[in-house]
């Protein structure tokens, strides 16, 4: 499940998140989430990649939770910095293992600011 860092890196961000992954997106105040399916999210993720270029993202308290043996919960706060922090997030992501590789299913992503 290490593959999101790789294929933020690669752009190949396809093969780590299944046709049927969705994302509810957070932000301060707001009631309703943004909720994107996977063509929407993956464009998405490619523009906060051109956005983001020469920033960091760390991955902070990860738990994984394994519900069986192709399922799985990974929970942590996203840090996002380019010689300041420009975002911090919690992020939920439920894993599947599925055509003999782990993919992202649904996520999660609720803003804390920075």
């Amino acid at each position: 499940m290490r593959a999101g860092p790789r294929a933020w890196k690669t752009g190949e961000l396809e093969l780590y998140y299944a046709p049927s992954y969705r994302v509810e997106l957070y932000t301060r105040n707001e009631g309703q989430p943004e909720i994107d399916d996977h063509d929407v999210a993956i464009q998405g993720m490619r523009s906060s990649v051109q956005a983001l270029r020469g920033a960091s993202k760390r991955a902070v308290h990860r738990h994984i939770g394994m519900r069986n043996d192709e399922e799985a919960v990974v929970f942590y706060e996203q840090v996002i910095e380019r010689e300041i922090t420009l975002a911090r997030l919690f992020v939920t992501e439920a894993w599947s293992f599925m055509d003999g590789k782990w993919q992202i299913v649904r996520e999660t992503v609720e803003h804390l600011g920075n």
